[in-house]
């Protein structure tokens, strides 16, 4: 794992959480005052939190250089670990939301259509991933009968897509590996951006247990900010992992058969 490039994504996903939770805060703050949701109203309340922090600049304004200095050091720090712990946080809950699109796309785009060659691949492979491509490829419609069989079609998917990317890292040349991986990246990173919005979302509809509006005016406004935007939200949220994701699937679904072709050439060769 690139440490680097792994601090990198769950800084710029940690980051879009605390926005997110940020303008969820001014949403939830305007609707409480009853204020119109416009940028007018926008500034006046930030600046009105800005100068509710006033004594709090002063006090520290107050204090030794030196103080100061460890003080500032200690926020930043504290500022960094809980941004990057909720890029992590992120990375861990995009498969919670996404998952069954991936799937879905995994077996309608890839399995279902590479059949012949995916097979031979299987075959020559069946004491270990055999059964779960068997599980994968039956109907993913949901049994209630099985209501757990979701999760085994799960597990096997994780393990057929390991697999896959498991011989394109033994098998593909460094460029061809290097290519997949920053496809893989930017899908994770994607799918890290999408769940904050799908966060964002999630908070906008719980907005009317904190507060509901008393004249028409502003029911519409409210319904348009916690049913509205929360839908729009989640559709492009969607949209943008499934973009990323395909892409990235294509990607190495591409490299597999490749692969697969060049290692049974060399056999007929041999």
């Amino acid at each position: 794992m690139n440490i680097s490039t792994r601090i990198t994504e769950y800084s710029i996903t940690g980051g879009l959480l605390w926005v997110s939770a940020f303008l969820f805060a001014t949403v939830l703050n305007l609707q409480m005052n009853q204020d119109d949701i416009s940028m007018v109203s926008v500034m006046r309340l930030w600046g009105e939190w800005i100068s509710a922090m006033a004594p709090l600049s002063t006090a520290f304004e107050g204090l030794s250089n030196s103080l100061q200095g460890s003080i500032s050091t200690l926020l930043a720090a504290l500022a960094i670990i809980v941004i990057f712990f909720s890029g992590i946080i992120l990375d861990l809950l995009g498969p919670v939301f996404f998952i069954s699109i991936e799937m879905m796309f995994f077996h309608k785009w890839l399995v279902t259509k590479n059949r012949p060659w995916l097979d031979q691949l299987i075959a020559d492979n069946r004491e270990f991933i055999g059964e779960d491509y068997r599980i994968f490829i039956e109907d993913c419609a949901f049994n209630w009968k099985k209501p757990f069989a979701w999760f085994e079609r799960r597990r096997s998917y994780n393990k057929l897509w390991t697999f896959m990317l498991s011989q394109v890292m033994v098998f593909s040349k460094a460029a061809s590996l290097e290519e997949l991986m920053d496809r893989v990246h930017l899908w994770r990173t994607s799918r890290a951006i999408s769940t904050s919005m799908v966060v964002l979302g999630c908070l906008l509809n719980f907005t009317p247990l904190v507060h509901t509006p008393d004249n028409h005016a502003a029911t519409l406004s409210f319904a348009l900010t916690s049913i509205g935007v929360p839908v729009v939200l989640f559709a492009v949220s969607a949209l943008i992992t499934l973009g990323t994701y395909s892409r990235m699937s294509i990607v190495l679904c591409s490299l597999v058969y490749t692969t697969t072709q060049q290692k049974s050439a060399a056999a007929g060769a041999g």
